[in-house]
């Protein structure tokens, strides 16, 4: 396995996730000052969430922390994939409901004016 430190600098130099690289540069502070690693995540940075920290407790406290951490990454990506999924479902009905608003605006613009000066003269 790769020490903790390492694998925490190597998560600081991910341009693609500035937000987690922020998060890892702290939590990799607090273990190099002594800290434990799920009390640095906890104190160090707001980036991870509470089941990550919990899990990686657990997995500390119970000596497994490989397995917890081939855990939470099962977990984490299965999250990731129903949120790709949920985003691809609701684009559709989105797509469909702004359709419709320009839809309603078309008839409102060009039949319903239209016929209101005509109802208009009838009626006078």
């Amino acid at each position: 396995g790769m020490p903790v430190t390492q694998a925490l600098a190597k998560l600081e130099d991910r341009p693609e996730a500035p937000v987690l690289g922020a998060g890892a540069a702290a939590t990799r502070r607090g273990v190099e000052q002594g800290q434990t690693l799920d009390e640095a995540m906890a104190t160090g940075a707001t980036v991870f969430p509470p089941i990550v920290i919990a899990t990686i407790r657990a997995g500390m406290l119970s000596g497994r922390l490989d397995q917890a951490l081939t855990h939470l990454i099962d977990h984490l990506g299965q999250q990731a994939k129903l949120e790709r999924k949920v985003r691809r479902a609701a684009t559709y009905p989105l797509f469909l409901l702004g359709l419709l608003a320009v839809v309603v605006a078309v008839l409102m613009l060009f039949v319903l004016c239209p016929s209101s000066g005509i109802l208009g003269q009838m009626a006078a």
